[in-house]
């Protein structure tokens, strides 16, 4: 009689969500965005990873976080010069996720990190591979001048237009991916 072992089956991501943070001149910001965050997953996933990316800052981004770091070591910081802009931060900061699952968050804390239980909720129950979060939503309370609403009307009909794409918030700081979907878009880009 043969007796065969079955070793449990490795996973090919080391952590189930990637929490993504670009950066640009958030010192004063920074520290309470990965507090709230890390209060959220501790509460919700205990299996995740920080990765905020510092695009070239010119305040004390890194030294805040290069100070918080030894005490979180779920935390880590990414960092280039000079400043190449949110979309760079955000492709360049892809190649470092350890994640099955990634969610963008913006480094000011306009939308909370405790959106992503629903936005997890919601990919997971429609088999989507990517969430967007909009403030264009009819449940979203905002309050921005009416000039700026106008102006994302038009953005929002613009990308319509131009690339039928049904999304009405594209440029929200909250979004949610599953991360292999995420980084073959990336790799189709180049």
């Amino acid at each position: 009689m043969n007796i065969e072992i079955m070793q449990p089956e490795k996973t090919k991501y080391p952590v189930e969500f990637s929490i993504l943070i670009p950066a640009y001149n958030e010192a004063k910001n920074i520290l309470a965005t990965i507090n709230e965050t890390i209060k959220v997953l501790y509460g919700f996933n205990k299996s995740h990873e920080i990765l905020v990316v510092d695009d070239g800052s010119t305040d004390d981004t890194a030294e805040v976080l290069s100070g918080y770091l030894p005490e979180e070591e779920k935390v880590k910081l990414i960092s280039y010069f000079p400043n190449k802009g949110k979309g760079y931060a955000l492709k360049y900061g892809t190649n470092f996720l350890n994640g099955e699952y990634t969610l963008f968050l913006d480094a000011d804390l306009d939308l909370h990190p405790s959106h992503l239980i629903n936005m997890f909720e919601i990919l997971k129950a429609n088999n989507a591979d990517a969430v967007i979060g909009s403030k264009m939503h009819k449940d979203s309370v905002i309050h921005v001048p009416f000039y700026r609403k106008v102006f994302s009307f038009t953005y929002y009909l613009l990308i319509k237009i131009l690339f039928r794409l049904s999304v009405r918030d594209t440029q929200t700081g909250i979004k949610l991916f599953r991360t292999e979907v995420l980084k073959n878009a990336y790799r189709m880009l180049l």
